[in-house]
């Protein structure tokens, strides 16, 4: 029988805390439209919301830097933040495709093991960011397993900005960006950005440029969006480092010759419309688009391009005493990717199909029931050539799971929910090569066994939530240590099991001072096979946020903030050879002052010059390990000015 845990939660937060936690709820009325995109998914799981105000505060200059000052733990893998993955319950080297990224609700997948650069889109342009840490796959698909990020753009309001900063490693951002909404309903945006940096590393410069393009009109019953983003990045490659060249200087490159140039393009519509007063229709849709080229040792060029519709109805109906709410999903996903190079060519298409539904039943006026499922079937194909030799793959997967979910309203301010949510993972195409049996993989899925308790009060709310999360078929690469042709093979692990928790609270101690407290713990560790007691590479046990916000009057705030991330096995490593990765402690702060319409802000990061590691990774060679290093920035600062005009 599977486990199922039932336990309580409690902590203290402040109401315009760091991160607010909510539970979705479902509106119909004439008047639910409002100027952006409206979320069509409910679940008793709460959302983090890391809103627009708690990133100005905290000091956030990306993306990335939000989502750990949140306490998250993001992967670094080559320590300049263009490559990035985000772990939520507990994954290494497989994170980005256990964590589904989102823009505006719409999934940032591809039908490779690529994945999207987050810290791409300014935060300019950001209204929040919603995490659900947990199982969402009946309502999300695909790589829903650990939970999901959704990025929300600004809605469409009259704004006129610019802004200007300079920091470390000759750091400099330049941004603005005008916004409309007319009297006809119809509103726009454009904005524009370009940052430069020489990073901390030799040969490690980014000079990246950003044009986002917005526009929204709405009916009587109904609304329309269109979103557009533009990318020209480029970047170079200092690679990784031995110990020993670690040891003589951090911030060498062990090349001068790799680098990275493409253009990426991402396009969204949402359509939005009442049937009927208690029925919606949501139509959405995306198309991303991506052209590279570059040096990885040899002369590559690459391309990706992705398409996903996604058509939804929700709505309300009553039935005797009872008003159910039901939700009906369709989802088609199709992507293809091309690498170019001297040693490798190869083409890989993917395509998902799937249907899912869910009904929302008030009870009793405290409590409500929520069941789901979702049937969802992939077809992956890779024809390529490594070294002058042909391969091809076909592949057929299909996944079929069910949510069972209850929360209950104990008091005005206390909720508790349960739930028992699945998950699944298909093979990415590149994935379905370099297998362990020579056959293409199995669908990795799973379940989790969650519990929470939210508190809500005026000067202080939080959560305590803990969790079992049970995979079969988990999909990594797993380095082979005789092997003269590969260093690694794609497998379906045993089963594999992630129990934890986490605490999330803050605190407004007087009325200009808050406190903000994050914990999250996970055991992570290989439940059987070869490696069985081992723990998965590269995922910290303990991951801890602290900061402490002070606002003089309505014009200064200045928060200090302290963040410690836990050893970690090196990455690539799961028989354990190397010693652990030490944890590490960051010190950083954030002043922020504001006169009428100008504000400055400067941000201090790693204040005490903390050396550590943004990734690190084990290759083996028979008995023999060797291990190597991408170093993280030392002390920077980044210091902005902004007008609005």
């Amino acid at each position: 029988m599977k486990k199922f845990l039932i336990f309580l939660l409690f902590n203290l937060v402040l109401t315009n805390c760091f991160a607010i936690w909510q539970i979705p709820t479902v509106a119909f009325k004439h008047n639910s439209f409002q100027h952006g995109y409206v979320s069509t998914h409910t679940s008793t799981l709460p959302a983090q919301i890391i809103s627009k105000q708690q990133m100005i505060k905290n000091g956030a200059q990306n993306v990335q830097q939000a989502l750990i000052l949140a306490g998250l733990q993001v992967n670094d893998l080559g320590g300049d933040g263009t490559n990035l993955q985000i772990s939520l319950r507990g994954f290494g080297d497989n994170a980005g495709q256990n964590t589904l990224l989102l823009l505006n609700g719409q999934p940032l997948t591809n039908p490779d093991l690529g994945v999207y650069d987050i810290n791409q889109i300014p935060l300019a342009i950001i209204n929040h960011i919603s995490v659900l840490a947990g199982s969402a796959g009946v309502l999300y698909g695909d790589q829903a397993v650990g939970g999901i990020v959704n990025i929300v753009t600004r809605p469409l309001a009259k704004q006129r900005y610019a802004q200007a900063g300079y920091g470390s490693f000759n750091s400099m951002n330049l941004q603005g960006g005008l916004s409309n909404y007319l009297k006809n309903n119809l509103g726009w945006r454009l904005n524009l950005n370009q940052f430069n940096t020489d990073n901390y590393r030799d040969h490690n410069q980014l000079r990246n440029s950003h044009l986002d393009l917005a526009g929204n009109k709405i009916f009587k019953q109904g609304n329309i969006n269109v979103e557009y983003q533009f990318d020209h990045q480029h970047l170079q490659y200092p690679g990784a480092l031995t110990r020993s060249q670690v040891e003589e200087s951090r911030q060498a490159s062990e090349n001068d010759t790799d680098f990275n140039l493409l253009n990426n393009q991402t396009l969204q519509t949402t359509y939005e419309q009442l049937i009927t007063d208690n029925w919606q229709m949501n139509i959405a849709g995306l198309f991303s688009q991506m052209n590279g080229q570059g040096v990885l040792t040899n002369d590559y060029t690459n391309s990706r391009n992705e398409i996903n519709l996604t058509p939804t109805v929700q709505g309300a109906w009553d039935y005797r005493s009872l008003e159910i709410l039901p939700l009906f999903g369709l989802e088609l996903n199709t992507g293809q990717y091309t690498f170019n190079s001297l040693s490798y060519d190869s083409k890989a298409n993917q395509t998902i199909y799937s249907g899912f539904a869910q009904v929302t039943i008030p009870l009793f006026s405290k409590f409500t029931f929520i069941s789901g499922l979702r049937y969802a079937y992939a077809n992956n194909a890779l024809h390529s050539f490594i070294n002058n030799i042909a391969q091809q793959t076909h592949a057929n997967n299909e996944a079929f799971i069910t949510d069972l979910e209850l929360s209950w309203q104990i008091s005005p301010p206390m909720k508790l929910y349960l739930r028992r949510a699945g998950s699944y993972r298909f093979p990415k195409t590149d994935e379905d090569i370099n297998t362990n049996t020579g056959k293409p993989l199995k669908t990795q899925a799973g379940y989790s066994y969650e519990t929470g308790l939210i508190y809500q009060q005026a000067r202080y709310n939080g959560l305590l939530s803990l969790y079992q999360l049970n995979l079969k078929n988990e999909i990594t690469a797993i380095p082979i240590p005789n092997s003269s042709t590969t260093f690694a093979e794609n497998q379906n692990l045993p089963p594999t099991t992630r129990t934890g928790f986490s605490l999330d609270g803050n605190y407004q101690l007087f009325k200009p001072l808050t406190l903000n407290l994050i914990y999250r713990y996970v055991n992570a560790y290989f439940s059987s096979g070869p490696d069985k007691g081992n723990r998965i590479p590269f995922v910290a046990n303990n991951n801890v946020a602290v900061n402490v916000i002070y606002s003089f009057k309505k014009n200064l705030t200045f928060m200090l903030g302290a963040i410690y991330l836990g050893n970690k096995p090196f990455a690539n490593d799961p028989e354990a050879r190397s010693s652990l990765l030490g944890g590490y402690t960051l010190y950083n702060a954030n002043v922020r002052y504001q006169h009428h319409k100008l504000i400055v802000n400067l941000q201090l990061n790693n204040i005490t010059n903390k050396y550590y590691y943004a990734y690190a990774f084990d290759m083996y060679n028979g008995n023999q390990t060797s291990s190597y290093y991408y170093p993280a920035p030392g002390r920077n600062f980044m210091l902005n000015i902004a007008l609005e005009l």
